[in-house]
């Protein structure tokens, strides 16, 4: 098989994701800290903020869900393509909804509870663990002295490995979850880093997104799979 990855260390990296829930969310989200939640009107910051907040939920769950469903439904199509461009592309993007399917109700939430709470969200946060993991066995492959049947064949192990690997990482944030959450909760959203804890934890619904890149890497180890990012209005 012809390698077609131009550089094992050379995923295409997107930071403005074009599915739905971050069009909506993201624009939304950066309206209400603007005109709301920083406005010097009492009425304003504190009862209309809520109210916008509260609204996002639903929303939030909604949106996340389509382009979840939308990406499920087009994975099929890139495995019977064996990894086709603009279908992985197309999925990735969509499915990198998954991670979030808790993790904006939640915040979300927690703004409807107090307005200001604080969040410290990285790109990708720690679901980029499994994709840098991709990275890190190409590299190896690349360097490798075994010849191409036998490196081929490594290859699809080390991948089919990384999906089990991703499977026990979102069992660890589903435990690691529920006490983060609470004490979120618990003291109204005023520690900025147990809410971003919190927020972490919640993303374990990536799984869906982080199988997808792994199998994928499973059916075809040179498919060239964008590694979704956070856009930078979050």
């Amino acid at each position: 098989m012809v390698n077609t990855m131009e550089s094992s260390s050379n995923i295409p990296l997107y930071q403005h994701p074009y599915n739905f829930s971050e069009i909506i969310l993201g624009s939304a989200e950066t309206l209400i800290q603007k005109k709301l939640v920083d406005s010097h009107n009492s009425i304003v910051n504190k009862v209309f903020s809520r109210c916008a907040y509260g609204m996002l939920i639903p929303v939030s769950l909604i949106t996340r869900s389509v382009d979840t469903c939308v990406g499920l439904a087009t994975w099929t199509f890139c495995v019977l393509t064996f990894g086709n461009k603009k279908l992985c592309t197309f999925t990735a993007h969509e499915l990198y909804s998954s991670r979030f399917l808790l993790a904006d109700p939640f915040k979300f939430s927690l703004k409807t509870y107090t307005p200001r709470s604080s969040f410290t969200i990285e790109a990708d946060g720690e679901s980029s663990l499994v994709k840098e993991k991709v990275v890190e066995i190409h590299t190896l492959s690349d360097k490798s002295e075994l010849n191409d049947l036998r490196k081929h064949l490594r290859l699809r192990m080390d991948f089919a490995k990384l999906v089990i690997e991703s499977i026990v990482l979102a069992l660890l944030k589903t435990a690691f979850s529920v006490s983060s959450v609470s004490l979120a909760f618990y003291t109204k959203g005023v520690d900025g880093d147990n809410n971003t804890l919190a927020y972490n934890m919640l993303t374990m619904t990536g799984v869906v997104d982080d199988l997808f890149f792994t199998t994928m890497r499973v059916v075809n180890p040179w498919a060239k799979i964008p590694n979704i990012r956070k856009a930078k209005y979050w």
